[in-house]
C-alpha cells in the first residue's frame, strides 16, 4: 500500500501544483506531471496522443486531484465535454473543498449547453469561496453564464 505522507509545494522546477510525496519519492509525480505537460502540447493536434499521455498521468496518479482537474481542462481544451465533466466530478470526489474544481465544472456544463448544472455548481464554488475576491469571481462567472445562455 502506498502511503502519502507529506504535502509540498515545488516551485523551483517551474510548477506549483501541490506535490503528495509517496513513500519519500516524488518520480511518480513528476512522470505524470511531464504526461500531463505532453497532452497539453498535443491537445490540439494529436488529440489522440493526448488523450494516450493523459492515460498514463492518471494510471500514475489516480487519486491525486490536480492531475485529474488538468486532464479535465484537457478535455475541455479539445470540447470533449462529458469526458472533461467525468475527471471534473472525479477531482470534486477527490477534493470536495475546492471551489475552483466546483467552478471549472460549472463552465464545463455551460460549454455543453447544461446551464441549469451549470448555476448549481457555480452557487457551490460560491458557498466554498472564503475571500471576498475569490467570491467575485464567481459572482462574475454567473453573469459570463447568463449571457452565453441569451446567446
Amino acid at each position: 500500500m502506498v502511503q502519502v505522507s507529506v504535502v509540498h509545494k515545488i516551485v523551483a522546477v517551474g510548477f506549483s501544483w501541490p506535490v503528495y510525496i509517496f513513500n519519500g519519492d516524488i518520480s511518480r509525480f513528476l512522470t505524470a506531471k511531464e504526461m500531463v505537460d505532453l497532452a497539453w502540447k498535443n491537445s490540439r493536434y494529436n488529440q489522440e496522443l493526448a488523450i494516450a499521455y493523459m492515460s498514463g498521468a492518471m494510471k500514475l496518479l489516480p487519486d491525486e486531484p490536480y492531475t485529474v482537474n488538468q486532464c479535465s481542462l484537457i478535455y475541455v481544451s479539445m470540447a470533449k465535454y462529458q469526458e472533461a465533466l467525468r475527471c471534473m466530478d472525479r477531482a470534486i470526489e477527490l477534493m470536495p473543498q475546492n471551489y475552483l474544481f466546483y467552478l471549472g465544472r460549472g463552465n464545463i456544463r455551460m460549454l455543453s449547453g447544461d446551464f441549469d448544472g451549470a448555476r448549481e455548481s457555480v452557487m457551490s464554488a460560491i458557498k466554498l469561496a472564503q475571500e471576498e475576491i475569490t467570491k467575485a469571481l464567481c459572482w462574475f462567472e454567473l453573469g459570463v453564464m447568463a449571457l452565453q445562455e441569451k446567446l
